[in-house]
């Protein structure tokens, strides 16, 4: 499970991106993490942003893409975008409310991401 292209953060997608097609060249990679980064802006523009709601299974936010420092910036990213137009929801409960977490529980978390809590 990975977080959907929308919502990443240009280093997350670029690591996606050189997992999943090895054989592209940097300027290809490169070109292809800029589109997609180009279609976010469209939700995270001032003047007239677009709303988004979005389910995310639990696995999405707890499966580390690449090093420490990516996924923690990753979660601080959805956790900016739920706080503006974006609404995420749990999977297990999509009908529930928003994930709203304070920014102490997002601490709390990164914590644990870069502790290796959630390695497989």
């Amino acid at each position: 499970m990975i977080i959907p292209g929308l919502l990443q953060t240009a280093d997350y997608a670029r690591t996606l991106d050189r997992t999943y097609f090895q054989n592209d060249t940097d300027s290809e990679l490169d070109r292809r993490v800029e589109v997609r980064m180009r279609r976010q802006a469209v939700v995270l523009r001032n003047r007239k942003p677009a709303n988004a709601f979005v389910v995310l299974h639990e696995a999405a936010i707890r499966t580390r893409v690449g090093d420490r420092r990516i996924m923690p910036a990753q979660l601080r990213h959805l956790a900016h975008l739920a706080a503006g137009h974006v609404g995420v929801r749990d999977s297990k409960h999509p009908s529930g409310p928003a994930l709203v977490f304070a920014p102490v529980d997002w601490d709390v978390f990164e914590a644990a991401v870069r502790s290796g809590a959630f390695d497989s």
